[in-house]
Formats: structure tokens, sequence, C-alpha cells
């Protein structure tokens, strides 16, 4: 019974003494703390022992005294580092540091270099004082946080990367917005010279890196012209034939520049470092235009890449519903065979040019003509020289008329001109200069038979202040001019 008391005794003693190292540190602040260890003169060895945080006591001088085998165990070190300044007990690299944490006492992070990979401490340095105050030494109590920290700073990456994510997202849906309403910008234009500073503009803001041309078909000079650039004073080919461009001889997207096709189209040649792109305009597989972009290859990634792409689409769809409603807008208006308007555009294009002229007070003249002898060539050759004989005659016109005069096939071998703001004898004399144009080419007359015209000049308000009765008197000269021998001129 004695050695049985004598031995819960000791086991008492060693709680007690377990319970006041433990309890301060868990549940009190550093000072609390501090005062504890203090009040157990400096600290046991045995108490220090028991706690589980490493835990390093400090002299006057900054030496080592004890060093707990917690400490010894996060640090994996051996204990030997009695009089030893705190630097030693950890990396080289950390002595700054640790300098800095000792001369300004309070709850610090550090991360340390062990053998088995680097740590992240949570360090707590506090000075230690007797009852009267005298400083006694420093304490450093610190304890493993690794997995806290990791946890902290993926955490930390993933948010970032989530905010990344969060801002393409709203660049992504801002971009998105803004080529919704440059669709519908261009579906509201009524022509495609409309388009032109709409694309200009939305180019500039999606795609600031970015330079480019559109280029339009020109059937007369059969080649692509260009008609809009971005930015300004960008060094591009002015017009160039379209065999010269492979997406327009591929018929299909073509890229060439840094990861793409070697080849350069010849409109490019000579410009090194590159990296472009050609995306054809193609209505029923007629080239109708080009959209060209360019931009040095070190300055888009691969997501404004594909945004370039899609803004290139959308505007090759609208430019191609324009085109497509022009098209049908000539074809409603133009004969198919002469490229010449049609009687029906004619009828209410003088209506408009007559309100003018009354309104004004500004003259203006119609000219009748017909093809001599177009009964017999047609009869003798067929209709297929007849219709080499219309499309002469109307390219006659196309080729030699005014801006805003008026030319159109009213019907069989007749044609009309209306000429806003031309007085009878200004009038005269053109459709003269036009007879002769074609009596003296060498191609009316290599065919079977010579081309000629007859003509009848009508003027407002001469001759008649309606359409119809311009044009009666305008087909009663014609008539008097058959009468007198063909290929010759008449004035109503």
């Amino acid at each position: 019974m004695p050695i049985q008391a004598w031995v819960i005794a000791f086991l008492l003693t060693g709680l007690l003494y377990f319970l006041a190292g433990w309890l301060p540190f868990r549940y009190l602040g550093g000072r609390a703390l501090t005062s504890s260890l203090i009040s157990l003169h400096l600290a046991s060895p045995v108490i220090l022992e028991k706690i589980r945080d490493g835990v390093v006591l400090l002299d006057v001088q900054d030496q080592i005294l004890h060093v707990n085998s917690a400490a010894l165990r996060i640090l994996e070190k051996e204990p030997s580092f009695a009089g030893q300044p705190l630097e030693t007990l950890f990396q080289s690299n950390s002595a700054t540091a640790l300098q800095l944490m000792k001369a300004r006492a309070g709850r610090w992070d550090l991360q340390e270099k062990t053998p088995s990979g680097d740590k992240w401490l949570d360090m707590t340095f506090s000075p230690l004082t007797d009852k009267q105050g005298k400083h006694r030494g420093q304490i450093v109590i610190f304890r493993d946080i690794t997995p806290r920290k990791l946890a902290q700073i993926q955490l930390e990456a993933a948010n970032l990367e989530l905010n990344a994510r969060n801002r393409d997202l709203d660049r992504y849906n801002c971009e998105i917005r803004t080529l919704h309403e440059m669709s519908n910008r261009l579906q509201a234009c009524a022509t495609v010279e409309e388009s032109y500073p709409i694309i200009r503009g939305y180019m500039e803001q999606l795609l600031p890196a970015v330079a480019g041309g559109l280029y339009i078909c020109s059937p007369q000079r059969r080649c692509l012209e260009l008609v809009l650039s971005w930015p300004d004073q960008v060094d591009l080919a002015g017009e160039f034939e379209g065999r010269q461009c492979k997406g327009l001889v591929q018929g299909e997207l073509y890229r060439s520049g840094s990861g793409w096709a070697d080849e350069s189209c010849g409109h490019v040649a000579g410009q090194e470092g590159i990296t472009y792109t050609c995306r054809p305009l193609i209505i029923e597989g007629v080239s109708m235009g080009l959209l060209h972009i360019f931009y040095p290859t070190a300055q888009l990634s691969q997501n404004q890449f594909e945004m370039a792409l899609a803004v290139l689409d959308t505007i090759k769809l609208g430019l191609l519903n324009l085109m497509m409603q022009d098209k049908l807008r000539q074809e409603s208006i133009r004969d198919p065979l002469t490229n010449l308007f049609n009687r029906r555009y004619m009828e209410e294009a003088l209506r408009m040019a007559l309100y003018h002229a009354q309104r004004t007070g500004q003259p203006l003249a119609l000219v009748m003509a017909d093809v001599d002898n177009f009964k017999q060539i047609n009869d003798r050759y067929g209709h297929q020289q007849g219709d080499k004989v219309l499309v002469q005659v109307g390219q006659l016109f196309l080729n030699n008329i005014r801006r805003n005069d008026i030319a159109c096939r009213y019907g069989g071998d007749e044609f009309i001109l209306v000429m806003p703001d031309a007085p009878l004898q200004s009038a005269y004399a053109r459709a003269d200069a036009l007879r002769r144009e074609l009596s003296g080419s060498p191609e009316s007359q290599s065919g079977p038979e010579p081309i000629s015209l007859s003509l009848g000049v009508a003027a407002f308000p001469e001759h008649g202040e309606t359409a119809a009765g311009l044009i009666g008197a305008a087909d009663k000269a014609l008539y008097l001019a058959k009468q007198g021998g063909r290929d010759r001129i008449h004035s109503a």
C-alpha cells in the first residue's frame, strides 16, 4: 500500500507538470505563456519536452539554451545546438528573416528547407522577463503548418485561375455582344458601300493588333480593287488579279505564316515576319471580293486568332447578304443581255428626272436609238449573232455616257438614253458622237454586216413635259432618221 501511494503521487506530480506546460500554450496568449514559463523557473526541460510544438529558449545574448525534441523533429536536426545562435538551427538563407523576427517580436510565417523538403512554419517570438521585468532571454515557438499553407496556396491559385476565367468569360461575352451588334448594323445597310465604315470601326475595336483590307471584284477591270483598309496608312496592294490569291483560287480560307502554309499569295509578296489570312467572298461560285488580314505572328494569341476568324465570318456573312441583295436588285432593274437598265427602271428614273427638272428648271434630254437592219441580221445570221450586236451596242452606251446618264434597253433593238441637265444641242452632239463611234469601230465593221444606229433626240420642255410626251417625240424623230436613210440622227 505505501508503494502504491508513492506511485500515485509521482504520476499526479508528472500530470501537473504536463498540464502546466500544455494548457498555457494551447489556451493562453504568447505573453501569458511566457509568464507561465518564467514562473516555472525558465521552463523546465521536462515540461518543454511535453509540448508538441517546437520550442527554442534563448538567453540574453540570443544564444540557444534549449531546443525541445519537437523542434528537432520538425527541422529534422540533431540535438547539438546549445550555446549557438538561433540562426544555426535554420538554413543560412533564413538568417536575415530570423534577425528581423527577433528584433520585432510577434507572429511570423517562415518557409524553411529541410532534408525532406520545404516546410512552412508558424513562428512566435516572445521576450522572457522575470517578476521585476528584467530581460532574461527569448522564447521561440513554432509549428509545422505546411499542409495548411499548401492548401492555402492551392486555394489562392484556384482563386486566381477562377478570376482569370471569369475575366476571359466577361471578355468573351463582351466580344459576342459586339459581334452581334456589328451583324445587326451590317444587316441594316442598304448597300455594300454603307458597310465600309462599320467594318473598319469594329475591326479596330475587336482586333486592334490586326491590320487588313477589303477587296471588291471589278468586272470592268477584271481585278480586285482595295475599297477599305485599316488602320490608316497600312501597306496593301491597291489592286491585283484574282489568280494571285490562293484563297480565291482554292475557293476557301487560306492562311500563311507561322504554323501555316509557307507559300505566300502574290498580293502580299515581300512582307516578311507576318501571318495573314485571306477569306474569299463567293456567291454561287462567283468571286465577289476578299477579306484580307495580317499581323505580326507574336502579337496574336490563339484566342485572339479564333476571334479574328469569328469576326471575318460575321463580316463575310454580312457582305455576302448585301452583295446578294444588290445582285437581286440589279437583276430586277437591268437587262440580263446588255447589262443596261431595263424598261421598268427607265420609266421610274425618267419620272424622277422630269420631276427634278420641273422643280429646278434644269434642262433634260432623251435620246432613242435603234439598230439599223437588225431584223435582217437576225433573220440571216440567227439570234446568236443578233445578241452579239445588242451586247456591242450596250457596251457602247456603258463606255461613253456620263455618270448621271441613264442608259436602258427599251425593247428589242431599241435603246433609250436619259440625259439629266443636258440641253438639246448638247444631247444632239453627244448622240451623234455615239453614232460615229459605232460606225467607225472596227468591231462593228468586222461582222457579217456593218452595224449602225439611227437616233432621235427630244428635250424637256420643248418637245414634251411628261415621260410619254418625251418618248413619243423622240420616237417620231427616230422614225424621221430611219426615213432619211439610216445611220443618222434627227431632232424632234
